[in-house]
This record gives structure tokens, sequence and C-alpha cells, in this order.
């Protein structure tokens, strides 16, 4: 066996530039003369740059566009929407190291400013009456944690680098045309487009379009399935090996599980806010009423508290991976909740084979749920453990 490194990605401020395109174009017309080659990598045919830049527009005329899959571009997004991060997010081809809105003080649009404070207020309170050993530290991120479920879903405070091929960049601007020519029906579809339009755009101003990779198979945003006229809702549900659930989610939530990108997931939203996540430590207290008044009143901005419809499908081994990440107590409590209920219903159902019922056991056994950290040697620091995951409220 022989390995050789080809290529690396370098720091670029510079942006885009036609040098880094003409670059990237020849490093694919490289990997295209892989297929052909009469000598090895390193030799004429392959590594000419003149012949390798030809290769590239030949071959990604004619519609093979995997070849431009090869060459990576790391794009920062700043002041972006969470909903467009969702929608990047759902595409599966990508890396993406992003801002937590979890651990870190949110900046909010002026109308969300008032409301945000109170509620960090009000969970700072409830949060050191539930759990009072805590530190300080991680009882204010808990805070933040709960109170950024009033922020709207567009506001614009989202920092994340976005690494993925100049193919699926492309693709994602002839995404973005095509959704230009939907015709919103509220306040959440029209924002939604405002939030897409305006990516493409700012994609073809930063120099990344390439004409030859084009997407010729009409593919679409299909993680907004009610959006994109995907009736996914309509399919029956299962339970066996391979799975097709229909599930709740918050924003918040969906944000953190569509990460799990062996599994397939589809918002089956229509865009009008009805019902709302309450924070378990708030459930059955006098804050609920107020919490879901506030929420209300501000429902047309489709606040990250809004509870989603959601269709999830894939392979029952890849939800166990799931089950291995979000079984924990330091993972989104709502998150884990959801894992748990369906690990439950996967066990009730009874559909799965002999094999991937043994398989379960790793996390559901003898009716008792298996945390992550029954089952590896967890090097993170948690106050929980195992039990009290389980159970707690924060």
């Amino acid at each position: 066996m022989n390995i050789s490194i080809i290529a690396t990605t370098n720091d670029t401020n510079e942006g885009f530039t036609n040098e880094i395109k003409d670059a990237l174009t020849t490093f694919s017309g490289k990997q295209a003369g892989i297929c052909y080659m009469k000598d090895k990598y390193f030799g004429t045919y392959v590594s000419d740059d003149v012949k390798a830049a030809a290769r590239f527009n030949t071959v990604a005329n004619t519609g093979h566009h995997s070849i431009a899959d090869h060459a990576k571009v790391t794009i920062l997004f700043e002041n972006i929407s969470k909903m467009l991060a969702i929608v990047l997010n759902g595409l599966g081809d990508y890396a993406t190291s992003e801002k937590s809105g979890r651990y870190t003080i949110m900046a909010t649009e002026s109308d969300e400013e008032i409301l945000y404070n109170k509620w960090m207020d009000i969970f700072l309170k409830r949060i050191k009456e539930i759990e009072p050993n805590l530190d300080e530290r991680t009882q204010s991120k808990l805070a933040a944690e709960n109170a950024r479920y009033v922020i709207s879903i567009f506001t614009p405070a989202t920092t994340m680098s976005y690494t993925t091929s100049i193919r699926q960049i492309n693709y994602i601007i002839d995404w973005c045309e095509r959704y230009s020519k939907h015709v919103p029906n509220n306040t959440f579809e029209r924002r939604l487009q405002e939030d897409i339009v305006a990516l493409g755009e700012e994609l073809k101003a930063s120099n990344l379009y390439i004409p030859e990779l084009r997407d010729t198979k009409g593919r679409k945003f299909n993680i907004l399935a009610k959006q994109e006229g995907y009736n996914i809702d309509k399919a029956n549900e299962s339970y066996g090996d391979s799975y097709l659930i229909k599930t709740k989610y918050s924003f918040a939530a969906f944000a953190q599980v569509e990460r799990h990108r062996t599994i397939d997931y589809f918002i089956c939203f229509d865009g009008n806010a009805k019902d709302f996540y309450v924070p378990e430590c708030i459930r059955g207290t006098e804050y609920e009423t107020e919490w879901l008044a506030d929420l209300n009143s501000i429902a047309d901005n489709t606040p990250i508290a809004t509870m989603i419809d959601v269709v999830e499908t894939g392979l029952f081994t890849n939800y166990l991976l799931k089950c291995d990440e979000r079984l924990c107590g330091r993972a989104q409590l709502e998150t884990m909740k959801n894992v748990i209920a369906t690990l439950q219903e996967f066990d009730k159902r009874d559909e799965l084979s002999p094999f991937m019922r043994e398989e379960m056991k790793r996390h559901y056994c003898d009716g008792e749920i298996r945390m992550k950290c029954n089952n590896i040697k967890c090097k993170e620091p948690c106050f929980w453990g195992p039990i009290k995951a389980q159970t707690k409220k924060v």
C-alpha cells in the first residue's frame, strides 16, 4: 500500500478569488483523470494543469459532477437566522461549527430583548431552586438554554463556519433560485423565502458560482417537506429494522437532532405556530401559563419553542448511534426525553428483528434505559450521572 497526501485546507482572508476557483476546478479535473489514467497520478496525463482544467470543463458539462466533491470550501456565516442554519445543516454534505445558543447569551432583535431577559431571570431562579448544588456558571448556561426558546427562528444571531464541496455550493445556489418561485402562504414562509433567496444571492456574489456545476436532477430542500410539496407526512409509520416515525420537536431540539446525518429528517410544518415547548423546570408551576401567553403573543415571529411535526426515517442501527450521543445528561433535555420515548415505542411496537432487539439492549434492557455513560467511560464533566440524568428537570 502506498498513500500520498495530494491536497490540504488552507486559510484565506481574500475570499473566493479567481485564482482559488481555478485551482479547485483544476484539482477536480485531476480527479477526473484518475478514472482513465494511463500512468501514475503524478504523471503528465493526470497532473498537467492545462489538461486538468480542460478535463474539468469537459467532464462537468456532461453532468458528472462528483469530481467537484473533492474540492472543499469553508464559508463563515455571520448574523444569519437559526432557520437558515437548519436548512443548510439539513443537506447532509457538510461540516459545521456553530456558536451555541445553549451556552451563550444570544443577541436578539429589540422586540425580543425584554422577553429574553425576563425569562433568563425566571429560569435562573427556578434552576437555583431545583439544583442549588450546581455551580453558578452551569446554572447560568442552563438559564440561557431555556430562555433562547423565546427568540424567533428568524433572528439573525447565528454564526457558523460551513465546509462543503464546490459542487454542493453550486447546487445550493440552484435550489435557492428555485425556491424564489414559491408563493408564501404566511409570515413564516415569507421570511423563510427571504432568507433562502438572500443566501443564493450572497453565494453568487462571493464568486462561488461555477457555470458547469448546475443541478440537472431537479432536487430541492427536501427537509422543508411542506413548503417543497413533499407529502411524506402521508407515509405510514414503521418501527422495524428500517423505520419511519412521526414525532414532534421544537425548532431548538430539531436543530440538534438533524445533525445525525445517517438519519433523514423532514419538517412537516405549515408555518402556523400553534403549540410551544414548555421547559420541564416550569411545568406545573405558576410560570407555565405565563410562558405560553408570552409565546402566543409573539407566535407570528415563530419562536424557537414552536413545536413542529417531523418525519424521521432510517435504519434502527443508526437510531442506536443517535442514542449513543443523546442519552446523556449533557444533551438538550427535550432531545434526550424524545429519544427515550421513541426507544420505548420501538420496544412496545415489537416490530424489530431478533437481531435488532438484541442490539437494542445496549440502550434498553429489561424495561430500563441505559444511558451513554452506562456503556462508555465518558471524559466530559457531568453533574448528573446515568440515573439522575433521566429524572432531571433542567
